[in-house]
C-alpha cells in the first residue's frame, strides 16, 4: 500500500507483489479498493517510496534512516501536489467507471 516492499525483497519480486496488489484493488470494485490504489499512487511520489524501495520499519538500529524517511514523506511541493491532484482525480473517475459507479454510490450513501 505504501509503494514499498519488505527489506530483502528483490526489485523483480517487489514489482510482482505490487502488481498483484494493484490487480486485487481493481478487482475489489469497491471504495476500499479505490482507497488502496489512491494510497499506493500518492505514496509512490514520496522520495523514499519511489521505485519499490524496501523498508524494515523503525528501530534503534535504523533510527537515522527511519527519520530521513519520515522527513521525506512531509508535504510535497506545489508542483507535485498539483500533479497528484490531477492523477488522483483521473484514478477516481476511471475506477468509478470500472466498478459501475461504486464510488458515486458510496459517496451518496447507496450500495457499496
Amino acid at each position: 500500500m505504501h509503494a514499498m516492499c519488505s527489506a530483502g525483497t528483490g526489485s523483480a519480486e517487489c514489482g510482482l507483489v505490487t502488481s498483484r496488489y494493484i490487480e486485487r484493488q481493481w478487482e475489489a470494485r469497491s471504495i476500499d479498493g479505490l482507497a488502496g490504489l489512491v494510497h499506493l499512487d500518492q505514496d509512490s511520489s514520496a522520495p523514499m517510496h519511489r521505485g519499490g524501495q524496501s523498508y524494515s520499519g523503525f528501530g534503534l538500529s535504523n533510527a537515522g534512516e527511519a527519520l530521513d524517511h519520515f522527513w521525506s514523506d512531509r508535504m510535497p511541493d506545489a508542483a507535485t501536489r498539483a500533479m497528484l491532484i490531477n492523477r488522483t482525480t483521473t484514478l477516481i473517475r476511471n475506477y468509478n467507471d470500472y466498478c459501475g459507479g461504486c464510488v458515486k454510490n458510496a459517496l451518496s450513501g447507496g450500495p457499496r
